[in-house]
């Protein structure tokens, strides 16, 4: 197992995943995404939390010019950002590009497995597509109880989508931060567009936290 190290920007996501491919002899990379940030438009009211996908978008982006990639979507709409009517339309014009390669539902097999990651795993959006696949469609309360979401059966598909045309065509966000050198400029470079990230959301409970010790 190797982690992501995301504080040098996307060049150096870029660089470590060059890195590791050619120390492995990997042939393929495919990332995967819970939820949908990662193949939002950008326009989105719900979108909260576009920093990391799209570094991460960039830098696979990037990549593909040396080792294949693509990317899965797992869970479409279960993190309570993008609507499912938002999320259909991104997955639409990927496929007008030609760059919608097939999808997968989770299996008996991989069900098990997965029941069993989220046993041990503290998530709420994996959970919710696990649990469609069981038939549990239930309005579940998320994100602090500050969130009402209501699943799709189809939460327990993965859609294997080309990074090109997610990159090229869909992402906003991820041609923002394609040349960034650190975590900090690429979080500048999505405020520059008027977008609000995860890191700005943690750094304004931090602070608030921080003023209520002092009280």
């Amino acid at each position: 197992m190797y982690l992501i190290d995301l504080s040098r920007g996307t060049s150096g996501i870029y660089a470590g995943l060059k890195d590791i491919t050619r120390k492995l002899n990997i042939d393929l990379v495919v990332g995967l995404d819970v939820g949908g940030d990662c193949i939002s438009f950008g326009n989105e009211p719900g979108l909260q939390s576009p920093l990391a996908d799209s570094m991460m978008v960039a830098a696979l982006y990037r990549i593909s010019d040396s080792v294949r990639t693509l990317i899965g979507l797992f869970g479409c709409g279960t993190d309570g950002e993008l609507s499912f009517n938002e999320l259909e339309n991104s997955i639409s014009a990927i496929a007008k590009y030609e760059g919608y390669y097939g999808a997968w539902g989770i299996t008996s097999d991989i069900l098990k497995i997965m029941q069993n990651a989220i046993s041990i795993i503290p998530t709420e959006a994996s959970r919710i597509g696990v649990n469609a696949s069981l038939g549990n469609l239930n309005i579940q309360k998320i994100r602090s109880g500050t969130i009402n979401l209501k699943p799709v059966f189809s939460s327990n598909i993965t859609y294997y989508l080309s990074t090109s045309v997610i990159f090229e065509k869909i992402s906003l966000t991820a041609r923002t931060v394609f040349n960034t050198e650190t975590f900090d400029q690429a979080n500048a470079e999505l405020n520059r567009i008027g977008l609000k990230t995860e890191y700005d959301l943690e750094m304004k409970k931090f602070k608030y936290s921080v003023k209520s010790v002092r009280k």
